[in-house]
């Protein structure tokens, strides 16, 4: 890590200017000048930032940190970002994929020249792969120009920069990218923007940019650094410290989620390739020193020491407890193992801040080699316990039947007894609306009707009277002793008035029998509708007392079955209880005998951790 050279406004009269440096460097010598004095090749720094994108940390964690010098490397080689802008333009870039090879080609050579001459020979091929571009919107033909206009030419050119840039940004408005790729590159845009306006001094312009790249990505690294810059640059102390305190605990988490996760290779690189001494490249950030003071203090004092800590460890895997390890406890073993072996780990003060977190995961290691001693101890404690759990089981599966039993039962009681209440209200329904039919209908009856019933009394009145006539007038004649001595006429006027006198009487009187029988017709009629009256009556309360029997019989049968199925649920209820009581007596029995055996287990696990009479405890 190449230190810069200061800028911080130092007045050697002004004593708290002097103080604060001095405090300043004395954090940087005393924490971080193993890593300010590395140096890296071009191959390890490009090897770190491949490495990075392959650890595929977490999203909340930050993207890469790319310091501005090193800037270019992060395109040199098909980072994340390149990877998904060309497969997802996959059929776009087939049409100019020779050309977009030699763009990346003479690009990755600008900046691997060994000297200022191949360089500018360099950056003229590159150029001149650009014009073979011309009518061709392809994004990173501006964008890899403005990267070489700021840093690979003798002379940068910010303002020419900051052209392709807007170029870059118009083109990446109407490419079809996923919004994850446009954000991405969004975010080097305003980041890349930023840089050239710092290399004008328009340090406002530049935070307005790293603000814009802080809203496309929210865990931007690189962003919050520069701008915590900047800030200094413009003597905004608030906002510089609150960023000082964001990326410091960055470092932190990274190692944090490392430790969680058991993976070793992010805990190298986090703890090898730390943001925290970046502070410390430039006195520059000698402002912020008290806040970063506090926060290293803050997170070194515990009372915990690295080598404690490892001879716990040791002392708990020298016991050979490994029969007893499921997979878990053997990752979060070897993971402390291995990183209390690297000897670059231990002195370095990342490694101490997070040593109450690998304390937090080793007591939780040790308590999970416990608990794993205790369930082995147990396993043929829970093997007899087994046998009641089968006991417990059948019988609950018993009860759950006879209950289910009692439901079926109730629901079929239930649907025999709607079926019978239907099949009664169906019966009654339907005679009920035949008398009703009848009652309505009765005046249509020739029966009940008194002018039929005249009718046809005066028709045999008539036919009565036709014969009382003809008697009549026959016995007239035979009663007529001067019928001899009378002419014809006489005597056939004399015969029918004779029967004309008795027709009229008996004529008379049927019309008055007929009357009588018309009279006792209305009277039969309404007789007849006070007895269907009377019946539709009847019939409703024959079908309410029929259906109030029909329940009572019901509920007689319900209340005999659910008897019956109470008594056997109770008796399974009654084992139930029994044997839990039974297994819970055995149980505790079994474990107190379990505890027992594991107990000088146990005692040597605590005592190798409290280091009480560790060389006997191991033994």
């Amino acid at each position: 890590m190449k230190e810069e050279k200061t800028t911080f406004d130092l007045n050697l009269n002004d004593d708290r200017k002097v103080d604060l440096l001095i405090d300043f460097n004395r954090m940087k010598k005393n924490y971080f000048d193993f890593y300010l004095n590395r140096k890296k090749s071009f191959n390890e720094k490009l090897n770190d930032f491949k490495k990075f994108f392959s650890l595929q940390l977490p999203v909340n964690l930050g993207e890469l940190f790319v310091p501005e010098n090193q800037t270019q490397i992060l395109w040199m080689f098909d980072n994340p970002s390149v990877l998904a802008y060309e497969n997802e333009l996959k059929e776009k870039l087939s049409l100019f994929k020779i050309k977009h090879l030699n763009l990346k080609k003479y690009f990755y050579k600008v900046f691997t020249s060994e000297d200022n001459q191949k360089r500018e020979i360099n950056v003229n091929l590159f150029l001149g792969t650009v014009k073979s571009f011309y009518g061709i919107n392809h994004f990173f033909v501006p964008f890899y120009k403005a990267i070489v206009f700021l840093y690979g030419v003798k002379n940068p050119d910010p303002l020419l920069a900051l052209e392709e840039l807007k170029k870059a940004e118009s083109m990446l408005v109407n490419l079809e990218l996923s919004q994850k790729t446009k954000q991405e590159l969004s975010y080097y845009l305003n980041l890349y923007s930023a840089y050239a306006h710092q290399k004008i001094a328009q340090y406002e312009s530049a935070m307005e940019y790293l603000n814009a790249a802080i809203d496309v990505n929210p865990f931007g690294v690189t962003a919050r650094y520069y701008l915590l810059q900047n800030s200094l640059l413009l003597n905004d102390l608030e906002q510089a410290n609150h960023l000082t305190d964001k990326l410091f605990k960055l470092d932190l988490e990274r190692l944090k989620y490392a430790l969680d996760e058991c993976n070793a290779l992010i805990f190298d690189y986090c703890i090898t390739n730390p943001l925290t001494p970046y502070f410390f490249v430039s006195n520059e950030f000698a402002p912020i020193g008290s806040v970063l003071e506090k926060l290293i203090t803050i997170s070194l004092s515990h009372q915990i020491a690295g080598e404690i800590l490892e001879q716990k460890l040791n002392n708990i895997l020298n016991l050979r407890y490994d029969d007893y390890y499921d997979q878990e406890l053997k990752n979060n073993l070897n993971f402390l193992k291995y990183i209390f072996l690297e000897q670059k780990n231990i002195s370095s003060p990342f490694f101490k801040m997070i040593l109450p977190e690998i304390e937090k995961k080793f007591t939780s290691s040790a308590e999970k080699l416990k608990t794993l001693i205790r369930e082995k101890a147990l396993e043929n404690c829970y093997q007899e316990l087994k046998a009641y759990d089968e006991i417990i089981e059948d019988s609950i599966k018993s009860k759950e039947h006879l209950e289910k039993e009692i439901v079926e039962s109730r629901e079929d009681l239930q649907k025999k007894l709607a079926a019978s209440i239907k099949a009664v209200e169906e019966y009654t329904t339907s005679a009920i609306q035949e008398t009703e039919y009848n009652l309505a209908h009765a005046h249509e009856m020739d029966k009940f009707n008194p002018t039929v019933a005249f009718n046809n009394a005066m028709i045999y009145n008539l036919i009565v009277s036709v014969i009382v006539f003809i008697i009549g007038a026959i016995a007239g004649y035979f009663n007529n002793s001067h019928i001899s001595s009378m002419e014809f006429y006489e005597m056939f006027s004399s015969i029918l008035i004779t029967g004309a006198k008795w027709t009229s009487i008996t004529f008379i009187f049927g019309v008055f029998v007929a009357a009588g029988i018309s009279v006792f017709v209305l009277a039969e009629k309404a007789t007849y509708k006070q007895n269907l009256k009377r019946k539709i009556n009847e019939l409703k309360k024959e079908k309410e007392l029929s259906i109030d029997l029909l329940k009572k019989e019901a509920a007689r049968k319900e209340k005999s079955i659910t008897e019956n199925f109470n008594e056997r649920i109770e008796y399974y209820k009654r084992r139930i209880e029994d044997v839990r009581k039974e297994k819970a007596e055995r149980e505790k029995h079994l474990k107190s005998k379990a505890e027992e055996s594991i107990k000088p287990f146990i005692e040597k696990i605590d005592n190798v951790i409290g280091f009480n009479n560790t060389d006997s405890a191991i033994t």
